[in-house]
């Protein structure tokens, strides 16, 4: 990465703790606004001394100020609209970033079971909300500054022009009226192409990563006719919204016409009356077209409101995710423990996500810091169940504490940071070997390697053409299970963290692998406390106390050890 991008990065990660507008970038876009529309104001009145001054006297002097008025008046213009342009483009990347950063920030902090249901359409379209937010943002800043110039546009029209300004007033009223509704007719009708964009992206999701399933059952023809239902939905949604869309343009577009056109018709009358001078008609003429702009931010507002508060109910994190399962902000940094935890659970039931029976009930135990315990279980048992339990990842009832910290929504985050979990499945980022065991920090180098030379790790990576420098592929195929398990334990020990629950890691490591992973578990006692939920001997051999999951309650089982004494 370069030091001109690398600096930019940090600039916008500085920027991006401040969320929304500052006060001062608000107070300057409402001062270039203002200006803005101040000067707007030079064009009409500059035609006014024109028509009823300037050429009935034939005063050229008086021209000529006018004209040179008129040239400062626009490079002043030009010079305002480019500095508020550089203010709105800062001021959208960070809101950009900010937004981004927050939801992705978010995401992440989800219980897997549940973020694992969401469609990829609502995924992918969360991050999209962002722009929705940053326009809403932009455009109402910029309507405190624009809508009293339009109110005082109209006031003037009605100084000039006296009960001409009535024409435009009720243009504008009937044009609010009509717009209004459309904009709700237009939000019923985006409401409705998203969730269908939604359902097809979530459907094309699931047959395309299930194509050989799909094949093997000879489904294809089914699959098709559903799809052809789904996109049919979609197609008609988009076809509502486009039409209502297109419909609120030509509306402002022909409001705009009306609004110049009535001026010039009516206004004509009353100077063919003698109620107004040409100079006066003129002026008129040219105030309403200069209300166009604050008019158009109105309407764009309007849009964009309806727009916003329609994803506001779609927002992954209040509609799909639901509540976040902590509370603690990404930006703080979490404190490290620097002691072996005591566990301790107290009556606690555990539901399967999705369940409402509970699958483990009035489970009691105390378990001292720096103890080895083995939990074992048949099949279903509820094993996963129970260590995602410990980690807040399952809802539960009663009480759970580690390292005197309840298990709950605001101390989840806190819990997760200071405990390792190994399961089954190595959930391995893209990049070389040696980059998913550091995972990017070169301090842990050491201990690495040391780690993979107990675990037998080094004597696999010996055997790979470009060793370390070995690529993992984003889908873990390239490279046999029991390899990449290793790797996901070595980078897992190497964060030394004092809370260790183990999930049938043994799965997919040969015999030799096993036996060097419960001598390092053993070196573990008194510096950890170390959970193994397995029915592998070699592990259970190392542990200190032994549990049993049995019809969905916690049996404490006495060694031969315990016996003897």
């Amino acid at each position: 990465m370069s030091e001109s991008t690398t600096s930019q990065t940090q600039v916008l990660q500085a920027a991006g703790k401040t969320r929304g507008i500052r006060l001062n970038e608000a107070l300057t876009l409402f001062a270039a606004s203002a200006m803005l529309n101040l000067l707007a104001l030079a064009m009409p009145v500059a035609i006014l001394l024109v028509y009823d001054r300037v050429l009935p006297s034939s005063s050229i002097p008086t021209l000529t100020v006018l004209l040179i008025g008129i040239v400062i008046v626009v490079a002043c213009d030009m010079l305002l609209r480019f500095s508020r342009q550089a203010i709105l483009a800062k001021v959208s990347a960070r809101l950009d970033y900010s937004l981004r950063e927050k939801t992705f920030s978010r995401l992440l902090r989800q219980s897997f079971p549940t973020a694992a249901r969401i469609p990829f359409g609502v995924l992918s379209s969360t991050f999209n909300i962002a722009n929705s937010k940053r326009e809403f943002t932009l455009l109402r800043a910029q309507l405190v500054a624009d809508l009293p110039f339009l109110i005082g546009i109209l006031a003037i029209v009605g100084l000039i022009g006296g009960w001409l300004v009535m024409m435009p007033v009720t243009l504008l009223m009937l044009f609010a009226i009509v717009i209004s509704i459309l904009a709700v007719l237009h939000t019923r009708a985006s409401k409705s192409y998203f969730d269908s964009e939604d359902a097809r992206q979530h459907f094309l999701s699931g047959v395309f990563d299930n194509l050989g399933h799909a094949k093997s059952l000879a489904c294809e023809v089914a699959l098709s006719d559903k799809f052809v239902n789904i996109q049919g939905a979609h197609s008609e949604s988009l076809r509502r919204m486009k039409f209502l869309s297109a419909s609120s343009v030509e509306i402002f577009t022909f409001v705009t016409q009306a609004l110049i056109g009535s001026v010039i018709v009516v206004g004509a009358l009353s100077v063919l009356s003698g109620n107004m001078t040409y100079g006066g008609l003129a002026a008129c003429t040219l105030l309403t077209g200069r209300s166009i702009e604050p008019l158009k931010t109105c309407y764009q507002f309007l849009m964009q409101f309806q727009l916003h508060r329609l994803n506001k109910q779609r927002e992954i994190l209040k509609l799909k995710l639901g509540r976040a399962t902590d509370a603690a902000p990404s930006a703080v940094k979490l404190p490290r423990w620097s002691a072996a935890p005591k566990l301790s659970l107290y009556q606690v039931s555990v539901c399967r996500v999705g369940e409402d029976q509970a699958c483990l009930e009035d489970i009691t135990v105390d378990i001292e810091p720096g103890t080895i315990v083995s939990i074992e279980g048949g099949r279903g048992d509820g094993k996963t169940t129970f260590s995602r339990a410990l980690l807040g990842l399952c809802p539960i009832v009663g009480n759970i504490t580690i390292n005197g910290i309840r298990l709950e929504g605001s101390s989840a985050e806190l819990i997760r940071s200071n405990t390792t979990y190994i399961g089954t499945s190595p959930q391995l980022p893209e990049g070389t070997v040696i980059d998913a065991l550091t995972m990017g920090n070169q301090d842990n180098y050491a201990d690495v390697r040391y780690l993979s030379h107990l675990i037998g790790l080094d004597q696999a990576v010996k055997r790979l053409p470009k060793g370390y420098a070995t690529e993992i592929g984003s889908t873990n195929t390239a490279l046999p299970t029991g390899f990449l398990q290793k790797v996901a334990i070595v980078r897992a020990l190497a964060l030394k963290k004092k809370f260790i629950i183990l999930d049938d890691a043994t799965f997919g490591l040969d015999a030799n692998t096993e036996i060097r992973l419960s001598r390092l578990i053993k070196a573990l006692s008194g510096k950890a406390t170390v959970l193994i939920f397995s029915d592998r001997e070699t592990l259970k051999a190392v542990s200190s106390r032994r549990f049993k999951l049995s019809e969905g309650h916690l049996q404490e089982i006495r060694t031969v050890e315990a016996r003897a004494k």
